[in-house]
């Protein structure tokens, strides 16, 4: 029988180990993404979360204005960007 300061985990480690391993594996690949901002003439930045939204408030923030967006991954509490901040040509039409 286990001890009682195992919590019942001591015969099924390795199992419990492999599984584990999965999920730490697939966290750390983290979460794909892309990112929306739009910067101002005097360099302010405001976030969105489309890009449909992002061009639909660029006349907001006056002229000079752009949309820029990166593509990033999440892990956990940490965000990483693969190539960091393009910016987008105005759509025409």
């Amino acid at each position: 029988m286990d001890s009682p300061g195992d919590l019942g985990l001591g015969r099924s480690r390795d199992r419990i180990g492999r599984g584990g391993g999965v999920i730490v594996a697939m966290g750390a690949a983290g979460l794909p993404g892309r990112e929306w901002m739009v910067k101002d003439a005097k360099g302010r930045k405001y976030s969105y979360d489309s890009e449909e939204e992002a061009f639909r408030e660029l006349p907001e923030h006056g002229e000079g204005a752009t949309v820029w967006t990166r593509e990033v991954y999440r892990v956990l509490f940490v965000t990483r960007s693969v190539d960091g901040w393009k910016q987008v040509p105005v759509p025409r039409g």
